[in-house]
């Protein structure tokens, strides 16, 4: 655009360029100033422990994997707490936050939540990976796979967990073969046959559902050594942003899910598939990750610039050059192409039944501008690169674009010149050329708006002059708000490649990038390490197990980085657009040095009262469960009143009512009994309801209920 260099900016209607860097500038303005060079940290591998991937076959549709808490906060992974996490002081001291969590926990749980809630924390090391596969018929009807680790876990115990699960779920899961010796066995849920595996060495557990699903195709996958060859594009492209497996993860296989599904688009749905280029979308990603020292967040399509693509500039070329000093704060902005331009209004002309009138109206208009100028909006555009740069250094903010053809830019500039009437000089400050134009865009303006913009009005008499000031340096234009920040820059004594900041600091790549932002935020890895730390002390403390933060080191020990980075990008290349968010560490790169104290301390608080009022929840339902269990009973009772006016007896009632451990009736005044049991929750054993039927004034039975259990623990109805 003209906007992007001497010749570009001068072309617009209003100072748009300048209000948008300072917008940029703005955002940027607490980005704090890049401590000394320290000697980088070189990150270990670490195993990939999602095992299900590799065994993953081409009919593979969709995955998605939900690591383990620790496994995502806590262990081993190439960022910026791996120095630590490495350690083996780190990892006794997890060790013994998971064991402090079961042995703390698990009793506080009603009994049928204890098992599960000790295999989640403490034997679980792998994540939850979920794979939907294509039927083994064809049909349209999936097979479903789960996978994980059970560390530590026996084959009886597993056995006793499904039992569990089939047990509270009713008649929606059942046992139908329990784990054998060998690690097999078969189950049913919701109508659907689950055939099961689990390695009693490894702890590896598979599970194979759908209406297809057979012990046969169970052990063919279990028999996989590596993934199937049509997936290797999806994978290496999660080995490029994660290596560790422990990260949160999902996919679509959109070419197989076409694929299969593209017989039944009806013809008129399957045009417009086709125009949008949705037909040659590849797959769909998104997930976090973690390497070499960062993480991110990524969303990836993968798709070949065709379709609704054109609509978004591509771009791969990459700008490099002196900054002062270490940046700061850097922005980078692309431009489509010339023909990118044309294809993107094409496709969305297409769509517009009045497709003609509207291209003739462009035309017309961008006739008028090329007149005014003197030069046409193609030839300018072709003059300049597509990226534009705005960089906060020790100099100050400036911004740069590419000039592609200096003698193309020099006939345009003069041409430019004389259309806006500019006045141009070049001017020394401290010792450093730099060249000032001033102009006035008021007349484009109404070339390009109309004569009647501010017709009239006072702010018509005014000429808002437009100041710039620039300089050129090989093949770029360097621009600046103020002449000054030039200077700095060129004085600067500390002149450092753009590239070694964004590629070696930063770890990142722009050069397809069309919307990117990177900045520094001075201390970000000490204060993420001592929240961290602060975290661990807070887990201990819940877990009853005390953290001795003595035993590991300080961040000047570990070589912590002196500042940290944060930043995204927007890129679009020739076979994929994607998303990505960079950041330190999860979630606590938000927390401030002090206010993660504040906010440690509020969990805490949070965790303190959510688990005792979760607790007296879980039991209160249980009594809740129990006095519901006798209403048809009690219906029974005062019908019998009503009718007889006296209490039935026992034959005539449910035999539940006779005398037992959790039911006693009494017939002379109707009074049920209702006992609670270890198999309600141990910590009612002993404990009762009595409910006594009074007789109102209108002769009807009223139920009155009291009861020996804490207060805060009974329903409303029993207070």
């Amino acid at each position: 655009m003209v906007t992007f260099s001497s010749a570009k900016f001068i072309m617009t209607n209003k100072p748009f360029l300048f209000v948008f860097v300072g917008l940029l500038v703005f955002l940027s303005a607490c980005d704090s100033q890049r401590q000394s060079s320290e000697a980088p940290i070189v990150y270990e591998k670490v195993e990939n422990v999602a095992w299900l991937r590799e065994k993953l076959p081409a009919e593979t549709l969709a995955y998605i994997r939900i690591p383990t808490f620790w496994g995502l906060f806590l262990e081993d992974k190439p960022d910026v707490l791996q120095p630590v996490q490495k350690l083996d002081a780190h990892v006794s001291q997890i060790e013994k936050i998971k064991q402090g969590f079961v042995e703390t926990y698990s009793n506080m749980m009603p009994s049928e939540a204890q098992l599960p809630f000790k295999t989640l924390v403490k034997s679980m090391s792998t994540p939850l990976e979920v794979a939907i596969l294509n039927a083994t018929d064809g049909s349209m009807v999936p097979n479903g796979l789960i996978a994980t680790t059970l560390k530590n876990t026996s084959t009886e115990q597993l056995n006793d967990l499904f039992a569990l699960i089939s047990q509270l779920s009713g008649s929606q899961f059942k046992v139908l073969q329990a784990f054998d010796d060998q690690g097999q066995g078969k189950f049913m849920a919701s109508m659907m046959p689950v055939f099961a595996s689990f390695n009693n060495k490894s702890g590896q557990l598979l599970l194979l559902t759908g209406i297809t699903a057979s012990a046969k195709q169970l052990q063919a996958l279990l028999a996989q050594k590596q993934h199937a060859a049509e997936l290797d594009d999806i994978f290496a492209f999660e080995d490029s942003v994660d290596v560790s497996g422990k990260n949160i993860e999902f996919w679509l296989n959109i070419a197989a899910i076409y694929k299969q599904n593209q017989g039944m688009i009806p013809a008129s749905e399957m045009n417009i598939i086709k125009k949008m280029g949705i037909d040659k979308v590849q797959y769909f990603w998104a997930g976090t990750g973690s390497i070499q020292g960062k993480s991110q967040l990524t969303i990836r399509l993968a798709m070949p610039n065709v379709g609704f693509r054109n609509f978004i500039p591509q771009v791969d070329s990459q700008i490099d050059l002196p900054t002062a000093g270490m940046p700061r704060s850097v922005w980078q902005i692309a431009l489509p192409s010339d023909e990118q331009i044309k294809q993107g209004f094409n496709l969305a002309n297409s769509f517009n039944p009045k497709a003609a009138e509207l291209k003739q109206g462009i035309l017309e208009k961008i006739a008028q501008i090329d007149e005014y100028l003197g030069v046409t909006l193609e030839q300018i555009y072709a003059v300049y690169g597509q990226k534009l740069v705005v960089i906060t250094d020790d100099s100050g903010t400036w911004f740069s674009t590419k000039i592609l053809d200096h003698s193309a830019h020099n006939k345009i500039l003069d041409q430019l010149s004389k259309a806006f009437k500019a006045k141009a000089s070049v001017k020394q400050l401290a010792g450093v050329d730099i060249n000032e134009s001033i102009f006035s865009t008021k007349a484009l303006e109404k070339v390009i708006i109309g004569e009647g913009i501010n017709v009239n009005s006072p702010l018509d008499k005014l000429q808002f002059l437009q100041h710039s000031y620039y300089q050129i340096q090989g093949d770029y234009i360097i621009q600046a708000f103020t002449p000054q920040v030039l200077a700095d820059r060129s004085n600067s004594t500390n002149k450092r490649p753009l590239s070694e900041w964004l590629r070696g600091k930063q770890n990142q790549n722009w050069d397809t990038a069309i919307l990117a932002h990177s900045r520094e935020v001075k201390d970000a890895p000490r204060d993420i390490y001592h929240t961290y730390l602060n975290l661990m002390v807070m887990l201990g403390n819940f877990a009853d197990v005390d953290v001795d933060l003595f035993a590991l080191p300080t961040a000047q020990q570990l070589n912590l980085p002196k500042s940290g980075s944060y930043g995204f990008s927007v890129n679009s290349s020739d076979d994929a657009f994607s998303i990505q968010l960079s950041y330190e560490y999860s979630v606590l790169e938000n927390m401030s040095f002090m206010g993660s104290y504040f906010s440690i301390a509020s969990l805490g608080i949070l965790m303190a009262y959510a688990i005792p009022a979760y607790r007296d929840y879980t039991v209160r339902t249980k009594i809740g469960s129990k006095l519901y269990s006798v209403g048809s009973e009690k219906m029974i009772i005062s019908e019998y009143y009503y009718q007889n006016k006296t209490f039935p007896n026992t034959e005539f009632l449910s035999e539940k009512f006779n005398q037992s451990d959790a039911y006693l009736y009494n017939p002379k005044n109707g009074e049920i009994t209702l006992y609670f049991t270890q198999a309600d929750d141990s910590s009612l054993v002993g404990k009762s309801l009595l409910l006594t039927p009074e007789v109102d004034s209108q002769g009807t039975i009223v139920w009155q209920c009291s009861s020996n259990i804490a207060i805060q623990k009974l329903p409303l109805n029993c207070k």
